[in-house]
């Protein structure tokens, strides 16, 4: 069950999603670019391949490749994901994260690509003076701003009656989750995380929900 919608101060989604076939995959255009060119140059190109980091490396390509007419060019962070009967490969770029709930717990399984985290990991900054760091929001990996980028993979375990989450940072920035997700209608966790990040924020908001079987 997949979900995104419009912020409030944008004309035109930034963000993309698939959900159909094997690989899934969310894409959040970074503010500033051409409304809606970078997530639907992403999803075109990703959305051909089969493989998670394929499928990165496909979109970050053709958001390069795109003539922007302002010569601004465009970028985008994106999470792709593949299931298989033991678990799922997932890649990412930038500040789309995956999320595992099992069990009771919902675990994160991914970390951002943002200046405060690396800051964070190498000691040089507390947890809490990255969360109120006006710097939070820096990038350090985006896709489309050159050809090739290093992609991000992991592999993680999913036991039947876990449930895989996908999310933008319009909804995990504002949302949350652990309080939405234990649902056991996957419809019902993507309306109301969507509800929750137009009431409390005011970006393009999108999230991903697969229950493994």
């Amino acid at each position: 069950m997949a979900g995104t919608q419009l912020g409030v101060t944008r004309s035109t989604n930034e963000d993309g999603v698939g959900n159909e076939g094997p690989l899934v995959m969310l894409v959040d255009g970074c503010g500033g670019t051409p409304p809606g060119v970078v997530a639907e140059a992403a999803l075109e190109a990703g959305l051909r391949e089969l493989e998670p980091a394929e499928a990165l490396a496909a979109a970050g390509r053709a958001i390069y490749g795109v003539d922007f007419e302002d010569d601004w060019g465009g970028g985008a962070t994106a999470i792709a994901a593949r299931l298989d009967d033991r678990g799922a490969t997932i890649a990412h770029v930038g500040d789309c994260r995956a999320w595992r709930w099992q069990a009771g717990a919902l675990d994160p399984l991914t970390r951002d690509h943002r200046l405060v985290e690396m800051l964070v990991a190498d000691g040089r900054m507390t947890r809490a003076e990255a969360n109120a760091s006006p710097h939070r929001s820096v990038l350090t990996r985006v896709l489309g701003l050159q050809p090739e980028i290093e992609v991000e993979v992991g592999r993680v375990d999913l036991a039947p009656g876990a449930r895989l989450l996908l999310t933008s940072d319009g909804v995990h920035d504002v949302v949350d989750l652990a309080a939405l997700v234990a649902d056991a209608h996957p419809e019902r966790v993507v309306a109301a995380a969507l509800a929750a990040a137009r009431e409390r924020g005011h970006d393009d908001a999108s999230l991903i929900v697969i229950d493994i079987a």
